[in-house]
């Protein structure tokens, strides 16, 4: 027995033709998610030296 992933998906389609749509979306998050820890990283080696000098 097969169930649909969402309420009033058709039936038949399989999961992977209603996900590849998504695949832009996981590579535009993955960019979102590596510049945020790049920037977290920047400003986490601001902070420091900043309060080395003082």
């Amino acid at each position: 027995m097969r169930f649909p992933a969402r309420v009033g998906a058709r039936q038949g389609r399989p999961v992977a033709a209603r996900t590849a749509s998504s695949a832009g979306h996981a590579i535009m998050l993955d960019i979102v998610f590596v510049s945020a820890g790049l920037a977290f990283f920047g400003v986490a080696a601001g902070y420091a030296i900043l309060c080395q000098r003082l």
